[in-house]
C-alpha cells in the first residue's frame, strides 16, 4: 500500500453482519488497513460516533431498513467531503446514477468487493471514482441501447 493508507480508517455499514465481519477481516489482514466501526442498520451508523472519525466509509445501498440515503445525508451534513463506496448488488443503471448522484465516489457490487476493494480504495483516497467491473459493463450495455 502506499504511504497516504497508514492513516486510512475505514467504517463498514451493511446489514449482513457475516458479511461484515468477513470484510473487515479481509481489509484488516489482507490490506492492513484499520476498521474502526462496523454498522448493520442506519441507526446504529448514525449513532456511532466512531463514524466521524473515519476517512473512508464501505455503505450498502441496501440497508434492510431502507435508511441508506438518510444514512448519506447525515454522513454529508457531517462532512461533505466524506470518501463513501457503495456496497451494491444492483447493477441497473438506474439504481447506478442515484447512487453517484447521491455523492458515493465509488460502486462495488458486493459479490465481487473483495477481488476489487483495494483498487476501489486507491482510486477514491485520490480523488477518482470507482465503479465495479460489472457495473461499467451495465452502464456501456445501457449506453448502447439509449442510443
Amino acid at each position: 500500500m502506499y504511504r497516504i493508507y497508514d492513516t486510512l480508517k475505514v467504517f463498514i455499514a451493511c446489514g449482513d453482519s457475516q458479511y461484515n465481519k468477513a470484510l473487515a477481516e479481509f481489509i484488516s489482514c489482507e490490506l492492513n488497513l484499520e476498521v474502526i466501526g462496523i454498522s448493520e442498520t442506519h441507526k446504529d451508523l448514525i449513532r456511532n460516533k466512531k463514524l466521524h472519525c473515519a476517512n473512508l466509509i464501505l455503505l450498502d445501498t441496501s440497508f434492510p431498513d431502507n435508511k441508506c440515503f438518510d444514512a448519506v445525508n447525515h454522513i454529508f451534513y457531517h462532512n461533505h467531503r466524506q470518501n463513501i463506496i457503495a456496497l451494491t448488488s444492483e447493477d441497473k443503471p438506474m439504481c447506478l446514477e442515484s447512487i453517484i448522484l447521491l455523492g458515493f465516489k465509488g460502486v462495488i457490487v458486493k459479490d465481487r468487493a473483495c477481488d476489487e476493494i483495494e483498487s476501489a480504495i486507491k482510486m477514491v483516497v485520490k480523488g477518482k471514482m470507482y465503479f465495479s467491473i460489472k457495473v461499467e459493463k451495465a452502464f456501456k450495455r445501457h449506453t448502447a441501447k439509449t442510443k
